[in-house]
């Protein structure tokens, strides 16, 4: 028998029977794809984007002319099982660890030739988010380029203390986008750890949507790492339903440019996030956090505490400097009453020339409602640095250990453990 023929453009396929839920996937792609000829680059215009080097943006255009294909990204790849915790990702080859499978743990490339309905409706809902935002231009081009990426569905059964550890690592001299659903079922809880590696001479983009219903409790820990001239881009964004909880807490380091976007969407009573976030960076390094959380129903709590540290050896030029940016926004819509929402940004500065820009940002549309925000930015305290050498310490030790006490208010919030382990070990001062 003839496959029924889709007709791109229609709301119907040739046959005239209304489209499936993959016939509108490809279709919004379809139009996303198209539009994005039309759209430009981001720019320092853009307020997401002011505090970003010009000559970034000059990157990006080199390597969008290098932009991997569907054809010769598409998986060519056995999803193999093996015994250890982690699930490995190069776009080529999905390792996924036996224990995940035996509990019901659903991973599989996101565009598989493994139809589950499940996927096919949160991968709809998601392109649909998308589509309806045209101010997000790199989210809106991954979601009609993105040729790989991980479907995670986490099922209302499991519940482990043990983190689903994801390493994904891109290939160099490539502009690649991968996208990748995480889906909670109500009462699932369970925490991730994401190694995200960039490549050298490569541009990853990546979006994570995470999608908690309701009583699910969702840990999220993301490492994203840059190489000598990458670029890493990252949107991760979650929505959550009545009494879901979110913790997100990521770390920036590593060379070249990294730029991590948050937004998360408090859709359901009771929903509460808390997002904490560090950078370590150096000279020639720029690493920018970009946050907004939006609460949109009643009795919802968010909590946002960032820090960072800058540092290099020696006097460089502008375009050379340690730089850094935080750009935090709290959105609390009209019928959001008992809304309870902080956020919180400081930076330590080891080298008077870096640069460090941040902008806290409260919208707030609702009465009845407790709200904060605010920002700081210094020194190490000379006296403190003359207590610890005066008793043995060396300038360099000294300063690691005042800046390793700066960071505590973030790093103590890291269960022990395997995940600690993990999570704090790539932290060099």
């Amino acid at each position: 028998m003839p496959s029924k023929k889709r007709q791109i453009g229609s709301g119907k396929n040739l046959e005239g029977a209304m489209p499936t839920v993959q016939d509108q996937i490809e279709q919004i792609r379809h139009n996303l794809q198209h539009q994005a000829q039309s759209i430009n680059l981001p720019s320092p215009s853009l307020e997401k984007w002011r505090y970003v080097l010009p000559s970034t943006f000059t990157k990006m255009a080199e390597y969008l002319e290098k932009k991997t294909s569907v054809k010769e990204d598409r998986f060519v790849l056995d999803q193999l099982s093996h015994d250890k915790i982690e699930i490995y990702f190069d776009g080529k080859q999905l390792i996924i660890p036996k224990h995940l499978k035996q509990a019901g743990v659903i991973v599989q490339p996101i565009l598989s030739s493994n139809i589950e309905q499940v996927k096919l409706q949160q991968l709809l809902c998601y392109l649909k988010n998308v589509s309806s935002s045209p101010e997000e231009w790199l989210t809106r081009y991954n979601a009609g380029q993105f040729v790989n990426g991980l479907f995670i569905h986490v099922p209302s059964s499991y519940k482990s203390d043990t983190p689903i550890c994801i390493k994904l690592s891109g290939s160099t001299q490539k502009f690649q986008n991968w996208c990748h659903l995480i889906d909670a079922a109500s009462h699932a809880n369970t925490s991730i750890l994401i190694d995200a590696l960039g490549a050298d001479e490569s541009w990853h983009n990546q979006v994570f949507h995470y999608n908690l219903s309701a009583d699910a409790h969702l840990q999220v820990y993301n490492i994203s790492t840059g190489q000598k001239d990458s670029l890493l881009t990252q949107h991760h964004l979650a929505s959550l339903e009545d009494s879901a909880s979110f913790l997100m807490s990521s770390l920036i380091k590593g060379s070249g440019f990294v730029r991590q976007q948050t937004t998360i969407d408090l859709r359901g009573n009771h929903a509460s996030c808390n997002v904490t976030g560090m950078h370590l960076t150096q000279e020639k390094q720029q690493h920018h956090y970009v946050t907004t959380v939006n609460h949109l129903c009643p009795n919802t709590q968010s909590e946002q505490t960032f820090k960072g540290i800058l540092k290099h050896t020696h006097k460089l030029n502008d375009e050379k400097i340690a730089r850094a940016s935080f750009l935090g926004k709290i959105y609390i819509a009209p019928q959001a009453i008992k809304t309870e929402a902080h956020q919180s940004y400081k930076a330590l500065l080891l080298a008077p020339e870096a640069g460090i820009y941040a902008k806290p940002e409260l919208e707030i549309y609702a009465d009845d409602v407790k709200c904060s925000h605010g920002t700081a930015t210094g020194a190490i305290d000379e006296d403190m640095l003359f207590y610890l050498m005066s008793r043995g310490f060396s300038h360099e030790m000294a300063a690691t250990l005042i800046t390793a006490g700066f960071l505590e208010e973030i790093t103590n919030k890291i269960p022990e453990g395997l995940l600690r382990q993990s999570f704090l070990s790539p932290i060099s001062l």
